[in-house]
């Protein structure tokens, strides 16, 4: 509600503003855990989890001091949320004005919407971990990649603040089975897990439109992705023809591709002229690979409960090949955090914390 000049601020009017900037800024849901109920997970939107302002007691002056409690936090929640305004901070003995209080309330009114988004330059990339497989591996492999939080509002607060995990494949060295993982990591690209959603750099994969919201402690597919490479052949035969018939041709095709040369089969026919011969031209199909990669994801109380922590994020990722040719290539998996920058103004800090990120590869 808008103040006009000469109407007093009120301890009631000073908490409902801190109140809407703390939702924000710091927590107004403590204590959160997974959740399935859409307005559960909205509530659990909010909050970054810093320090909140104070709030004023009944009649108590409301002064420059706590006023800038509410100046510093809007002004660094409008940073991060990529906003171009910015307010100077009340000075000791400065009458607080209708035009100051509606600045404010005007400003954390255009931070709310946009509370879990991030402005230019208010994230920074940074690497978690490598995981790497120097070992051969034939049909299937599994990554499992951790990332503890000291319990599950920490998490919250990091994808509420449009941090994201990030990771993507790489290898060196290796054969022909080696390459095909390459063009099915290149197919990949880059995968990010956010608040609301887990997605890639490339079109090539399919999301299930599933965030970090929608973990539970069950494992869920997040996406998948599958890259296929075709083998092919030719073949040439011939048939007799009695009469004013057709002479049919079969011929084996030559299967190209570094599996299965010599699997393709086709047959063709000719037309035979009294009793001439008549002649086919066979084509074959070559046998090819299906390599399919999954994500599955869920969140662990590892400590027992949610609340009290610590919590796990799982990710498992899934390498799953159509044949069983041995790799012999180095095959690493990059695992990057893309965390909220860390800023301050006046005696307020805008900071999030990192998980602690372990991860394994098996063999089934």
């Amino acid at each position: 509600m808008a103040f006009v000049k000469g109407q007093k601020i009120t301890a009631v009017d000073f908490n409902g503003l801190a109140d809407s900037i703390n939702k924000v800024f710091a927590d107004k849901y403590p204590d959160s855990q997974p959740s399935s109920n859409t307005t559960v997970q909205a509530n659990q939107a909010f909050g970054w989890g810093n320090a909140p302002a104070s709030y004023a007691s009944t009649g108590q002056k409301i002064t420059a001091e706590i006023v800038n409690q509410l100046v510093d936090r809007v002004n660094l929640s409008a940073e991060h949320t990529g906003s171009e305004y910015e307010l100077d901070r009340v000075i000791k003995g400065q009458k607080i004005t209708a035009g100051i209080w509606n600045d404010i309330e005007t400003l954390i009114t255009e931070v709310t919407p946009n509370k879990n988004v991030a402005g230019l330059g208010q994230t920074a990339l940074g690497q978690l971990g490598v995981v790497q497989r120097t070992t051969p591996f034939g049909k299937n492999l599994t990554y499992t990649l951790r990332f503890r939080f000291s319990d599950y509002d920490q998490a919250r607060y990091f994808f509420n603040s449009a941090s994201e995990i990030k990771f993507y494949f790489g290898k060196t060295g290796g054969g022909a089975e080696d390459a095909e993982w390459q063009t099915t990591y290149d197919r990949l690209g880059t995968v990010t897990l956010s608040l609301h959603n887990c997605v890639s750099t490339t079109a090539n994969i399919i999301s299930e439109n599933k965030g970090f919201e929608d973990l539970n402690a069950g494992d869920q597919l997040l996406l998948s992705l599958t890259s296929r490479s075709s083998g092919g052949g030719y073949g040439y035969g011939y048939g007799y023809g009695y009469g004013y018939g057709y002479g049919y041709g079969y011929g084996y095709g030559y299967g190209y591709g570094h599996r299965c040369p010599g699997d393709g089969y086709g047959y063709g026919y000719g037309y035979g002229y009294g009793y001439g011969y008549g002649y086919g031209y066979g084509y074959g199909y070559g046998c090819g690979t299906t390599k399919r990669m999954t994500v599955h994801g869920r969140i662990e109380a590892a400590g027992g409960n949610y609340q009290s922590g610590p919590v796990d994020i799982v990710l498992t990722i899934r390498l799953i090949d159509s044949d069983n040719q041995p790799t012999s290539g180095t095959h690493t998996l990059y695992v990057q955090s893309n965390k909220a920058t860390t800023k301050s103004s006046g005696a307020a800090t805008f900071s999030i914390s990192n998980p602690v990120f372990t991860g394994s590869v098996t063999e089934p």
